[in-house]
């Protein structure tokens, strides 16, 4: 396919983009001078020329970037010494050469175990790149921790060493990049799990790689961006009414727990559902939004035509009302969301079904897939994959980058930010995605289209501060985004 800089590529893709490139006219080492000379240009556009310039070097052809880096340092009179991993002796006879390079331009080798970072020297981490399988030794982890506490100025050359650029795992220790430059293609790694926070800024250099070599070479998955929403999303007729808007019901609010219910249907209200329905054990709680209609657990199957589109779980609970809520949520067969304690629900009683979107946190994911939390942290876009494999429909696992998989096709939500580590985040989410399903999009396009809104709300909201944000700040900033995604359609 052509090269679309939203397509994520694993390691074992990227080799193949690598070998593609080679294959029409780029060789190795010119790929490794146009690497560090991307890096050093980043870093003349970002830093004084008379702040120290540390190069960590490790024996790989991401050592190899390291010494252009350094080499292209030291001849442009940039303060600059090296700093190599082991016997520093590069593997390969292009990243030897680049080393022999580096010294005759002036570059001062030393030993990694000889460097002390402070927060003045900028450092470049071309240690262990793409090529980390197992957890990083003591030596290494101890150095990170060093470089991380210093507060340094850290440039990550294609990936943060110690970070999987697969899944966004961390190899025992990994070193925080301020910046990452990655090369040839975006990694999923950088965007989820732990790389959120371990890549940084992320920017992209192709190397020159582009037309031939991208079409052969599938992408493992895609960023969500504003582009997509635009080619998903539709404006109302001009003679649109409530209930061609859609009617979400929303299952949820187990007793002591009703806000959660009502935080959903506030986000369904604000991503655009003509009506909402709120069933709880208690229904008082819906005199918080009245706009929001409510109805007995009871009636629902007699008014089941009602309604477009469910939410199932927010505040849900694990007594007796959750049980009968959920198994008639079940019994209406509608376009459903499984939220918060429905899917604890659904892990112990397995059901499948196309038209419904679960939308798992780690811990739950891991419920219903029988596994740990660590293990889902540690693929998180199979463990998207395979549950929706396992249950049908689309599954979008929350957390830093969440996943969107439906056994078909993967997307990764690259916006938000830790302000939304905060209680009923999850349940306004289960709302916006129900209200867009509700309006007729499909369980995947709403996913997406639900995911994106609220968490590009939550970097919005983060302009008055990360900490303190609260989950009731986002449904009005939904809608804001909403509407301008509409207003700037052709």
């Amino acid at each position: 396919m052509p090269f679309d800089a939203h397509n994520l590529y694993s390691a074992r893709a990227v080799r193949a983009l690598e070998s593609a490139a080679m294959e029409n006219g780029l060789s190795g080492e010119e790929l490794m001078q146009r690497a560090g000379a991307a890096v050093f240009a980043l870093i003349c556009r970002r830093f004084s020329a008379r702040r120290p310039l540390a190069v960590l070097c490790g024996g790989g052809n991401n050592g190899g970037d390291g010494y252009v880096v350094a080499r292209l340092a030291a001849q442009s009179g940039w303060p600059v010494r090296v700093f190599t991993a082991g016997a520093g002796a590069p593997q390969s006879r292009v990243g030897a050469a680049q080393k022999e390079s580096a010294i005759a331009a002036g570059a001062a080798i030393a030993p990694l175990a000889e460097f002390t970072p402070d927060a003045e020297t900028l450092i470049v981490d071309a240690l262990l790149g793409t090529g980390v399988t197992r957890d990083v030794d003591a030596a290494a982890a101890e150095l990170f921790a060093r470089i991380n506490d210093a507060a340094a100025a850290v440039i990550a050359v294609d990936v943060p060493s110690g970070l999987c650029c697969d899944s966004g795992k961390v190899y025992g220790s990994a070193l925080a990049a301020g910046v990452t430059l990655t090369f040839i293609a975006k990694k999923p790694g950088l965007f989820t799990g732990r790389g959120a926070h371990f890549a940084g800024e992320v920017l992209l250099d192709t190397l020159g790689a582009a037309g031939p070599v991208y079409d052969s070479v599938a992408a493992d998955a895609r960023l969500l961006s504003d582009a997509h929403l635009k080619t998903i999303l539709h404006r109302r007729a001009g003679d649109a009414h409530k209930h061609a808007a859609g009617h979400v019901l929303v299952l949820g609010g187990g007793r002591g727990m009703g806000g959660a219910a009502v935080m959903a249907a506030e986000g369904a209200v604000r991503a655009g559902a003509g009506l909402v329905t709120l069933c709880t054990e208690d229904n008082a709680a819906a005199r918080a939004r009245p706009e929001v209609m409510t109805v007995e657990l009871g009636e629902l199957r007699a008014s089941a035509g009602r309604f477009t589109a469910a939410v199932a779980g927010p505040g849900l609970g694990a007594g007796a009302f959750a049980v009968d809520a959920f198994a008639t949520a079940l019994e209406l067969g509608l376009p459903m969301v499984v939220d918060a304690d429905a899917l604890n629900l659904l892990a112990q009683e397995s059901a499948r079904r196309d038209n419904w979107v679960l939308t798992p946190h780690p811990g739950e994911a891991a419920r219903l897939l029988g596994v740990g939390s660590a293990a889902v942290q540690a693929g998180r876009l199979q463990a998207a994959a395979d549950i929706a494999g396992r249950y049908g429909g689309v599954c979008a696992l929350k957390g830093a980058g969440t996943v969107i998989a439906d056994g078909g096709q993967t997307w990764l939500c690259a916006a938000g930010n830790p302000g939304m580590a905060a209680a009923g985040m999850g349940d306004v989410l289960s709302g916006v995605i129900g209200a867009f399903i509700a309006q007729g999009y499909g369980v995947m396009d709403g996913a997406c289209c639900g995911v994106q809104l609220h968490a590009a709300a939550g970097d919005v909201a983060a302009a008055d501060g990360a900490v303190g944000m609260a989950a009731t700040d986002l449904p009005p900033l939904v809608r804001r985004l909403h509407n301008r995604l509409l207003d700037s359609l052709q």
